[in-house]
């Protein structure tokens, strides 16, 4: 019998060439995506620097750093920066309220209800009576 002999073409590269057993044909791996701005603006807004506030040292993130500097700017009679802060305030204020409403939107399972004394269950039904009022409005 005549072994015939190994056809290189589409799909049979050369035997040299083929991967050996065992070995990764992509030994490097995929490259690393790059990140996004978003990405990258998060990561630096909450690295801790060291900073001394009242004798002590602590280690706040960046984010907190430029709040200290709007509000110190701010105190020192900087309009713009109190403008940005109250503003900041305010959006504070109503992103908490959203998350109040968020609450009382979310009705409790029949199991909850059943759990609840007369007193809580009658404070939940009233919250939700002012709600639907203040909704109609």
């Amino acid at each position: 019998m005549q072994k015939r002999k190994y056809e290189v073409g589409y799909g049979r590269p050369p035997k040299l060439k083929q991967f050996k057993p065992g070995r990764s044909g992509n030994p490097k791996g995929r490259p690393k995506a790059s990140r996004t701005l978003e990405e990258a603006m998060r990561k630096l807004l909450t690295t801790k620097h060291s900073i001394v506030q009242n004798g002590q040292q602590k280690n706040v993130p960046f984010r907190e750093l430029i709040l200290l500097h709007w509000c110190k700017q701010a105190m020192s009679g900087n309009k713009a920066a109190i403008n940005f802060v109250l503003d900041q305030i305010e959006r504070s204020d109503r992103y908490e309220q959203r998350k109040q409403n968020a609450k009382l939107d979310k009705f409790p399972t029949q199991a909850e209800l059943l759990a609840m004394t007369d007193d809580q269950r009658t404070e939940l039904y009233m919250k939700t009576l002012e709600k639907v009022d203040s909704d109609a409005d």
